[in-house]
C-alpha cells in the first residue's frame, strides 16, 4: 500500500473513504503511543510496548506521505526531537532535510557531499 493514500485527504483506500481512516488512525496512533509509554512503568509486556511505540511510529510517518527509503531519515528525526514535541518537530525536521536534498542518510561514517 502506497504511503501517499494516507497523506492525500480524500479518495479511498482499499475501497474504505480515507476520511472516514483519519479518526481511527489518529485514535490507533495515541493507543498504540500511550501503550508504549507503558513500558516506563512495567504494566506490559515488553515486546508489547515496544511493538507498540514502533506501530505509533510509523503511522506519523505514514501521514507525511514519505515513500519508500526515508525510513532512516525520519528515525533520525525522531531522535532529535523531545518526545513532548516530536508529532510536531519530526514532519518539520524532515521537510526541511527534503528540502536540502537529504533524503538518504549515510551511515557508513562518511561525510555527506555539501
Amino acid at each position: 500500500m502506497s504511503p501517499r493514500l494516507f497523506a492525500a485527504r480524500g479518495g479511498y483506500v482499499l475501497g474504505i473513504p480515507a476520511d472516514s481512516l483519519t479518526n481511527i488512525l489518529d485514535e490507533a496512533q495515541r493507543y498504540l503511543a500511550w501503550l508504549g509509554a507503558l513500558r516506563e512503568l512495567g504494566t506490559v509486556r515488553p515486546w508489547a510496548a515496544v511493538v507498540a511505540a514502533d506501530l505509533a511510529e510509523r503511522i506519523r510517518w505514514r501521514a507525511l506521505g514519505a515513500g519508500r527509503g526515508a525510513g532512516r531519515l525520519l528515525w533520525m528525526c525522531g531522535r532529535m526531537a523531545t518526545p513532548e514535541l516530536a508529532t510536531r518537530l519530526v514532519p518539520r525536521l524532515w521537510r526541511a532535510a527534503r528540502d536540502r536534498g537529504r533524503g538518504r542518510p549515510r551511515l557508513d561514517g562518511r561525510r555527506p557531499a555539501s
